[in-house]
């Protein structure tokens, strides 16, 4: 589901701040570039990051557009915690 940039998160550490806040702080190893099908104008690439929840079964998703730096956010229910990689 996507969430508004200024939503609040808890991460594992019990750290809340804003999607947005979060975004810019994390390590550049923890993008994973993916190519997210063909548009009109060729393949959609983004920088995807995966970030554990304090909440069970749940972690959220940034997304980064590779042409103008945009940020999605997305709050997901993931039991299995599967990754990016």
């Amino acid at each position: 589901m996507a969430i508004p940039k200024n939503t609040r998160l808890t991460d594992t550490r019990g750290t809340a701040q804003a999607c947005e806040k979060t975004a810019k702080r994390l390590r550049r190893t923890a993008w994973a570039r993916r190519a997210c099908g063909i548009g009109t104008k060729g393949f959609r690439v983004y920088d995807w990051a995966l970030i554990d929840s304090a909440e069970p079964d749940t972690q959220y998703l940034f997304r980064r557009s590779t042409s103008d730096g945009g940020l999605a956010y997305y709050r997901c229910y993931n039991p299995n915690h599967a990754s990016t990689g």
